[in-house]
């Protein structure tokens, strides 16, 4: 399977097409694991206490929070990663003026705020 992305960097104002290649069941368990953590509410654990990795006395809820931040680390990250081994990736530069041109209409609000953040952030001399 294969699907085109584009990335953009509006204070530089350079851009890429990237193309992903891979088996098409890495691009359904990374979007399965995307949508799992969509689904998982933010229920906070309660203070049970355990000890962490290196042994030290801590609880479940100062360890890991919620139930969100459980599955989003314990669950999501690691079929991520082993998802991500699994698609190859080829970066092609563009000039930025073309990938807005091209893209511009179904994205305005996305190329008009990114823009105008770094306007006011040229103005004030900030990076």
């Amino acid at each position: 399977m294969k699907t085109w992305i584009y990335g953009i960097n509006t204070y530089y104002r350079i851009a890429h097409y990237e193309l992903e290649r891979g088996p098409w069941w890495a691009f359904l368990f990374r979007w399965l694991s995307d949508r799992l953590c969509d689904l998982i509410p933010a229920i906070p654990f309660p203070p049970i206490p355990m000890r962490d990795e290196e042994g030290h006395r801590t609880t479940l809820k100062e360890e890991w929070g919620d139930l969100f931040q459980w599955v989003h680390t314990a669950l999501h990250v690691p079929i991520f990663e082993w998802v991500e081994e699994k698609i190859r990736r080829i970066w092609i530069p563009v000039p930025y003026e073309e990938v807005k041109q091209r893209h511009y209409a179904e994205a305005k609000d996305f190329f008009d705020e990114e823009e105008a953040l770094w306007e006011d952030r040229r103005e004030d001399g900030s990076r």
